[in-house]
């Protein structure tokens, strides 16, 4: 006579061998870069009051984006870029016509930017990072 744990240890077997062979699981993992992030002391060079925008642009390239304020008083020049690392699990599990889907990710999106306000005499005016 088996024992009853045997027994169920079995079918729990044969139990998790079915559902991996009826479902799809799938761990994965992203990086993402979007744009290089600029160098602390490149931003350092720009000096609020003395830089003009032909000297920030030498130092830090060309920005993402440039936009008046709503003013209309300043150009903002403005810098982004992204570095993310995501984790997630994604389990299929076909029941009948239908599917069953269970997704995990630990994502999160936070870009981190450096925004220049220029008068419109080009001059830098005042400088704010995140």
């Amino acid at each position: 006579m088996r024992s009853i744990t045997s027994v169920a240890a079995r079918w729990r077997g044969v139990g998790i061998l079915l559902l991996c062979t009826l479902s799809c699981a799938s761990i994965n993992f992203t990086n993402r870069r979007i744009n290089t992030p600029l160098e602390e002391r490149l931003v350092a060079q720009a000096i609020v009051g003395e830089s003009d925008l032909a000297q920030c642009l030498s130092v830090l390239g060309a920005p993402t984006s440039v936009t008046p304020s709503d003013d209309g008083e300043r150009y903002i020049l403005t810098w982004k870029w992204l570095e993310q690392s995501d984790w997630g699990f994604n389990l299929s599990l076909p029941l009948g016509d239908q599917n069953a889907s269970f997704n995990w990710t630990d994502s999160a999106s936070n870009p981190q930017y450096v925004r220049l306000f220029f008068d419109h005499d080009w001059t830098l005016m005042e400088k704010a990072e995140g």
